[in-house]
Formats: C-alpha cells, structure tokens, sequence
C-alpha cells in the first residue's frame, strides 16, 4: 500500500504509473532510502529519487502544522531533466536556496548527495491530496473550491472577494492543457485557447501567475497557444471599436439623472404618479435588455428572467432606447450593455 503525500496536479500521471513508483516512494517515506537513490538540484531544495534505471521522480517538502510532508512535482520516465516542465518554469524560484542565490541563473545541474545528509524526516499522517500551484504559491483547495473545480463545464463560479474565483479559473485552465496531454493532442489539433476577465490589471496578473506554471511550459511545448484579454479588449478585436470609445458607468449614471428628472416632470405634468426604479437595478437590466428583441424581452417570465415585472416592461424599453441614443450620438459604445 503506498503512504500518503502531496503532489502537484497532473504531477504523477495515471493510477498505473502510481503503482509502478510505489515501492521506491514508500522507502521514501519511511527513510529506508539510500544515497545512489536521490539527488539534489544544485541551489534548489528539489530532489530527484530513482524509481527504475531510466525514470526519476521530482520532489521537495511542504511544511504544514510544523511538520514535513513529501510534495511530488513531476514523474520523469526518461530521466530528461531538460524536459522537465517543472524545472523550465518560473515555479522552480520558489525553491531557490537562500544562500544559493548567485547561482539562480546558472545550468540546472543534480548532484550526488550523502542519506545522512538529506536528513528527512517526513510525516504521513494525512490523506493523499493534490495541490496547485497559483499565483507563484502552493495552495490546497478547499471544499467549496475542489467542488467548483469538479462541476461539467460550461459554468458559473460565483463568490465574494478573495473566495478564489479566479484561482479555480487558472487551475481550470491548467487542466485543461493536461487533458490535451493524456489525449494525445497537439497544437495543430486544439484551438486557441483565450482568457477573458475584466480588468486590464487582472489580465497582467493572472497572465503573470499563467506564464510561471508549469502547465504552460507544456502548452508551449505542444504548441498550444494561450491569450489572456480584458473584456474591453475583446470587444475592441472583435469589432474594430477603438478602445478610447468605450464609456463607462459613469455615463449612464450621468443619463440615469437627466432621464429621471425629465420622466418626473412629465408626470407631474400629467398629474401621474413617478415610476422611478433604482439606478443599479436599472443598469442590470439594461444588460439583460440589450440581449433580446423587443419582443422577446417583453415576453420574459419570472424574475429569474428579469428584474422587473411585465408592467414596468414597456417603460425600461423606452428608457433603454434613449439611454443607446445617448451613447450613439456621443459616438461611444458601453460593452456591459
């Protein structure tokens, strides 16, 4: 039976290839190794353990709770550490020995090392468990997380600032070129993969923490071809709308003001009572508005489809329709609506 440890996603390979390394982990962790068995990357705390004459098995500690467990990085069947997807990322900095900074940028070399002094003394005391690597750090999903992560594709992840949201996109992102691998597909057979979010500085960060893993060592091996854009920056691409011409929420909050006082006049006016709905609710429905016919919008049903009932319908097309003469006539184009 094979002791638990950590390891990276995808790091291990298929059941088979798990069973295969499983007397040679098992020394591991029990501390019968010897020391014709590992090696160490010189500068960094990885560590390479013989499983058979060719193969290799990549691997460092994790503290947690004070205590060491064995960390599993990357099954090599060839022993071709210029291969290595974990050693050719920028993964491989968070392992740099502090007093081994002057060879970061040195050849990528493993040497022989004494048992006695690899001294580990790894606990395994805990259930088997894959971890991620996100945003330059080693991270264990949840259970809300790993639920998100297991749901059939397409869908919505929904969560409060900090919930990590955009983690389970990245580390969707990063299975995804896995799945390729153990398919057997290469770039001219896969599509090109695009990342769309926000903001302009969530694209740069989540571009960033994308470019240092080691999925994308893969993928550009493979030749798949990953873009990161802001939504902005997509609806730029896709219709030739130059950037600058995009308006933000702050001009419909501008036409939200000028529209209400005038609907307000017109019903006093009138002696009627106002219709004034919320500013923010209004503007949701807006984007709901703007994906549908007239007719189709007026005909929604329940407020799982719209913010509002059919009789306040006709009003939000009215209001709908100045808002997008508005932005017509000042020769911008809003992309949430």
């Amino acid at each position: 039976m094979l002791h638990a440890f950590f390891h990276l996603r995808g790091a291990l390979g298929n059941a088979a290839l798990l069973t295969e390394q499983e007397t040679a982990i098992n020394a591991l962790l029990a501390g019968t190794y010897t020391d014709k068995n590992i090696e160490k990357l010189q500068g960094y705390n990885i560590y390479s353990l013989r499983l058979s004459r060719g193969a290799r098995l990549l691997f460092t500690t994790i503290k947690i709770d004070e205590r060491d467990y064995l960390l599993a990085l990357e099954h090599l069947p060839n022993h071709e550490y210029d291969k290595s997807k974990f050693l050719r990322s920028g993964a491989l900095d968070k392992y740099l020995d502090k007093q081994a900074e002057a060879h970061a940028d040195a050849a990528l070399h493993f040497e022989a090392l004494d048992a006695a002094d690899l001294n580990l003394n790894l606990s395994n005391d805990i259930e088997g468990a894959a971890l991620d690597y996100c945003q330059r750090q080693i991270i264990q999903l949840d259970t809300h997380q790993a639920a998100a992560l297991s749901v059939t594709l397409p869908a919505i992840v929904k969560g409060p600032p900090g919930s990590g949201k955009s983690a389970i996109a990245q580390i969707y992102l990063s299975n995804y070129i896995l799945s390729l691998r153990d398919s057997g597909h290469q770039g001219t057979q896969t599509p090109h993969i695009l990342y769309v979010t926000h903001s302009e500085e969530l694209v740069d960060t989540i571009k960033k923490g994308w470019e240092a893993t080691p999925e994308s060592v893969m993928a550009r091996d493979a030749g798949h071809h990953v873009s990161f854009l802001s939504y902005a920056d997509l609806v730029a691409l896709d219709s030739a709308i130059p950037k600058e011409n995009f308006t933000d929420k702050t001009k419909y909050l501008d036409w939200y003001a000028t529209y209400i006082k005038k609907e307000r006049n017109i019903t006093k006016a009138a002696s009627e009572e106002s219709f004034i709905p919320d500013a923010e609710i209004l503007y949701q429905e807006f984007r709901i508005c703007s994906g549908y016919t007239e007719a189709a919008y007026k005909s929604l049903s329940g407020k799982r489809q719209s913010l509002f009932d059919k009789t306040h319908r006709e009003w939000v097309v009215q209001a709908f329709a100045s808002y997008q003469k508005m932005i017509r006539a000042a020769v911008k184009a809003e992309f949430c609506v």
